[in-house]
């Protein structure tokens, strides 16, 4: 009897195991079955429309498709990233960057702002000085800034010297007034004539002296938009280079005999106005993910005190950053157009025309075609495309590394009649962006072209 009743407990606690593991299976599909059907099913309640919904999911398929890829792509800066670890987090448990950034923000305060920068012309160091800050003049006068910049570039012994005082938003109106003065000493710069068939051997070798005054005014439309409108004068003048001068043991040609006729090649002095507009919807200036900027000049120069220049010159400046799935994912676009037309028997002087070559920033220093010298080819219109991909593969803190991929097409012209497919030059390569607080700080790349391979390091972004 004890043996039976022993038995029958046995299988009652076995057939509640039993009915308890069937319940759990039960719950487990019930809620898979109710998982897909949430998200194939559409509940006509939901705060989220079915287009929406559809939008979502498609979205999601094609990240987890496009994932496996972006991380094939990412393995070989992957040894980088295991190299700059451990050097950031020393260096950030240290606090150097907190102390580096409150001496200079203390200096700054003041009025003092020391730079370190190469953005193409080589290393340069300076120092800006904000006058109406170091007179603690701010509350006295709101609105006014006056900069004062010395600047000095080792590599090829150039020197520059400006002051600019300007007035914001005066009596609380969106236009502002500026005035400058500048004073640069270029140093020795490379020329091999004009026109795309220019060849290296034809180098030759110069030294300018620049001088310029300008008044200007800018009027802001809209918080994205703005109107620009410079007065100015310029004097130049143009010596032969070191590297030509049969005294200094250089080798190159002298500027002034390989080009007697040259335009511009005993200096020039201009009177310019120049009109612009510039619309700018970046979410970012200095790092960009997306968003558009569309720039457009419209300049004319008279030249004086016996100066044969005297032209127009257009420019438009077109750049475009896309999103590609991700914003640390971004394709960059930019177009670059400048035209300079001579008036009836007037000349552009060589200085002043269009320029492609280099990496550099500033459109008026050499358009980027990165796997050329800097500023190879002149004359008076160039077109040029530049075509980056931009994938941040780190990210800590203010600290951000961003691998690049690039391609540079771009031509010098004289008329657009003369466009031939087979004077295009191309340069494609690619490297590292360093950013702290998205303001680039090192910038490592290498480009391959038709005249060979340039690697450099810099400062600063070309767009």
């Amino acid at each position: 009897m004890v043996i039976r009743y022993r038995k029958l407990i046995q299988g009652r606690v076995a057939l509640k195991q039993f009915l308890s593991v069937v319940l759990f299976v039960f719950l487990l599909s019930f809620l898979s079955q109710d998982h897909v059907l949430a998200t194939t099913s559409y509940d006509p309640y939901a705060p989220v429309s079915r287009e929406e919904r559809d939008e979502r999911l498609s979205l999601t398929k094609r990240r987890e498709f496009i994932r496996p890829v972006a991380d094939i792509f990412a393995l070989p800066f992957d040894i980088v990233k295991l190299a700059l670890d451990p050097v950031t987090y020393e260096v950030e448990s240290r606090h150097i960057p907190r102390k580096l950034t409150w001496i200079y923000d203390e200096l700054k305060e003041k009025g003092i702002k020391p730079f370190i920068q190469n953005k193409g012309k080589g290393a340069a160091v300076g120092l800006d000085i904000e006058a109406v800050k170091l007179a603690r003049l701010e509350e006295r006068l709101p609105g006014v800034a006056w900069h004062n910049k010395v600047k000095w570039i080792s590599v090829r012994d150039q020197f520059l010297l400006s002051s600019a005082p300007k007035i914001d938003r005066i009596f609380d109106t969106p236009l502002s007034l500026c005035a400058g003065f500048q004073y640069e000493l270029l140093g020795e710069e490379d020329f091999w004539g004009i026109g795309p068939d220019s060849g290296l051997g034809q180098g030759s070798n110069y030294e300018q002296e620049k001088t310029q005054f300008t008044l200007g005014a800018d009027f802001d439309i809209n918080f994205v938009a703005k109107a620009t409108f410079d007065f100015g004068y310029e004097h130049v003048n143009i010596a032969e280079g070191h590297d030509s001068n049969e005294t200094h043991g250089g080798g190159k040609n002298n500027i002034k005999a390989a080009f007697p006729t040259l335009e511009g090649i005993n200096g020039s002095d201009e009177i310019n106005f120049v009109w612009g507009l510039e619309y700018d919807r970046r979410n970012n200036n200095k790092r960009p993910t997306k968003g558009h900027r569309e720039k457009i000049t419209f300049g004319y120069h008279h030249g004086v005190r016996g100066s044969d220049a005297r032209y127009f010159e257009y420019l438009t400046d077109l750049s475009i950053f896309v999103p590609v799935f991700s914003e640390r994912r971004v394709l960059a676009v930019r177009f670059y157009g400048e035209h300079n037309n001579e008036l009836d028997s007037d000349e552009v002087p060589f200085f002043n025309k269009a320029r492609l070559g280099g990496h550099q920033t500033d459109p008026e220093e050499g358009l980027p075609l990165r796997s050329f010298e800097r500023n190879r080819f002149f004359d008076d219109s160039v077109a040029v495309l530049n075509i980056e991909y931009r994938y941040n593969i780190w990210h800590y803190r203010d600290y951000k590394l961003d691998a690049v991929v690039f391609f540079d097409e771009g031509q010098v012209f004289d008329k657009f009649s003369e466009i031939q497919w087979g004077d295009f030059q191309e340069s494609y390569g690619g490297g590292f962006r360093v950013y702290v607080l998205d303001r680039n700080i090192f910038t490592a790349e290498i480009a391959h072209g038709n005249e060979g391979t340039e690697f450099y390091a810099r400062t600063g972004t070309v767009f």
